[in-house]
């Protein structure tokens, strides 16, 4: 058991939870009705890697709410290591799964990254599939605004002011996971969400890989296919340690820290 009781096992250094999507689903209603202030995190292979030499970002993981895994690579590490995560539990799933049950309860979200006219299509399909839905606002942060105070404290004014109950921000890691660690104590919101490119694909901006390929844990190379420019030093250069850390742990009985 990990902390609060959650059912985790240590996959290089880094706990994660290991539920199946609907029990994920069930804890996190149950954590969002004791108070505010709740974020989750998707651990892929990108952000085991650089939770190595990000201190920051660790400490983003070591506060959150769950981690639950994003990559499928993650699933197949840990059954070869013998621990066993049950079930990949992506940000691009869970922001309809979650837009649903906002519908079903009355709670209201809030899209926070892509950009504007991605956000409308967003907001006008969830419309479309739950009219009872509550859309409190969107905003499109500039690129850059990590680094602004000014656009920083804007963030947080929109949100005091648009009072929602659940935030998806869409804003790439670790951009996103880092603003949802600074917004946790500043704005009181039940669930604080990094959704990466969830509004993209639910927009129909971006086509998400088919699911043969997200199950055969290719979808890496789907998304290299389309955006060669901006993910091959990920794919290709930094993730590939990760393999070498799971075979060095396998066999040496090594944790990379």
């Amino acid at each position: 058991m990990g902390k609060n009781g959650h059912k985790r096992i240590t996959l290089l250094g880094v706990e994660i939870d290991s539920y199946p999507f609907d029990v994920f689903m069930h804890k996190l209603e149950e954590q969002m009705r004791r108070g505010k202030g709740t974020y989750v995190v998707t651990p892929n292979v990108d952000h085991i890697v650089r939770l190595k030499t990000d201190g920051e970002f660790r400490e983003v993981y070591r506060r959150a709410s769950f981690v639950v895994p994003d990559g499928v690579p993650l699933l197949w590490a840990s059954r070869w290591l013998g621990k066993s995560l049950p079930e990949r539990i992506t940000g691009a799933d869970l922001f309809p799964r979650l837009s649903a049950r906002a519908a079903e309860t009355g709670r209201s979200i809030f899209l926070l990254g892509a950009t504007p006219s991605v956000c409308e299509r967003v907001i006008a399909r969830l419309r479309g599939e739950h009219p009872k839905i509550k859309v409190a606002g969107h905003y499109s942060p500039p690129f850059g605004f990590e680094k602004c105070q000014d656009e920083l404290k804007k963030i947080v004014q929109t949100l005091k002011q648009a009072k929602p109950d659940v935030v998806f921000a869409a804003l790439g890691t670790p951009k996103q996971e880092k603003l949802i660690f600074h917004l946790r104590t500043q704005v009181p919101v039940k669930l604080f969400l990094g959704v990466g490119a969830a509004f993209d694909f639910y927009s129909g901006e971006k086509k998400r890989a088919p699911a043969w390929l997200q199950k055969a844990g290719l979808e890496w190379a789907f998304r290299l296919a389309h955006e060669p420019g901006r993910l091959w030093k990920r794919y290709l250069v930094n993730d590939p340690r990760f393999f070498w850390w799971v075979v060095s742990e396998k066999f040496l009985g090594k944790v990379h820290d």
